[in-house]
């Protein structure tokens, strides 16, 4: 008010089809007979005396048929939601039909996780990322087809665009190569936006996955050490996919460790015997010690689930030369 009064903010004024804003201390919820009620201070104390009533607070009653709405409100009485500022529209042309809109906020529960629990995760071309457990069989992977399919696409227009070039249009042809890329470097922020959203979506899915597992820490290839001239960092940025689950894995408190990928592709994770016939090819594991067969990936990923993988390689590693 003081504000209004100094001339630095102009009064509110109600226009047609203009939502009133509503304050939190102004609206209160309540149920009663299985009904539910807002009470809205909508006058204010010199207008409630000018119109001769005791009370400035309306009484209205919400609509609420489904029992999701029902849910979310009986959430606000329970204080589990905490009701925010609220809008109140008129919906209805020559008639006194009315909307609130109630606004609430609530704080996600944090799920118990336990740092023995371990989610590994290997990334390759044919799947982005694989994921296992040290604690359960249980595996879930993301396939690359999407991005595949998409990468191919945004190929074959480039090179369109390229090929267009020699002969594209007035508009493009007599400004400098800028005006003639113009519509390459579209392409180009295309794929960046594509990367940027998809890498957003898988790691989303992997850190639920780790959730759901009750896993504490999440283990990952250190890639740093990999020349990024490599086709495997080529395909798709694995960097800034491993970014993003690292700080959506912090936001629930779990850990994320990366790890030397050496010998990773090559251990048996059921019997921990390391060699490099073990991997046939880009897909089929099979163990030379104990036969043990399974997806490639799959193996990767075990063997970075488990705990302190490095020095079990390591010390594997001596032994055999020892022998």
């Amino acid at each position: 008010m003081a504000d209004i009064l100094r001339g630095d903010k102009l009064p509110p004024i109600y226009k047609k089809g203009v939502p009133i804003d509503i304050a939190k201390r102004s609206i209160k919820i309540i149920k009663d007979n299985n009904e539910y009620h807002a009470k809205i201070s909508l006058l204010s104390n010199s207008y409630k005396k000018e119109l001769g009533l005791k009370s400035g607070q309306i009484l209205v009653m919400l609509g609420s048929r489904d029992k999701t709405q029902r849910d979310i409100l009986d959430r606000i009485l329970s204080g589990e939601y905490d009701l925010s500022a609220c809008q109140i529209k008129r919906i209805q042309k020559g008639k006194s039909k009315w909307m609130l809109y109630l606004g609430y906020s609530f704080e996600p529960k944090k799920e118990k996780l336990n740092k023995d629990n371990i989610m590994g995760i290997d990334l390759g071309i044919a799947n982005p990322v694989y994921m296992a457990f040290n604690n359960s069989w249980s595996r879930y992977k993301i396939e690359g087809g999407e991005i595949e399919h998409f990468k191919n696409q945004i190929e074959n227009r480039k090179n369109q665009l390229y090929r267009q070039g020699k002969y594209c249009g007035e508009g493009r042809i007599g400004h400098g190569t800028k005006t003639r890329i113009k519509p390459i470097k579209k392409i180009q922020d295309k794929v960046a936006n594509f990367r940027d959203t998809t890498n957003h979506k898988y790691s989303r899915y992997v850190v639920n996955m780790a959730v759901k597992h009750k896993c504490g820490v999440i283990q990952m290839e250190d890639l740093s050490g990999i020349n990024k001239d490599n086709v495997f960092l080529k395909n798709w940025s694995y960097f800034d996919l491993q970014e993003k689950i690292r700080y959506k894995a912090k936001e629930v408190g779990i850990d994320v460790i990366k790890i030397n990928p050496k010998y990773t592709s090559q251990r048996c994770s059921k019997c921990g015997h390391i060699h490099k016939d073990n991997r046939e090819n880009q897909s089929s594991f099979k163990c030379k010690e104990c036969g043990f067969n399974t997806n490639a990936d799959y193996n990767a990923a075990r063997n970075i689930a488990t705990k302190n993988i490095e020095k079990i390689i390591g010390e594997n590693n001596n032994e055999i030369k020892k022998a």
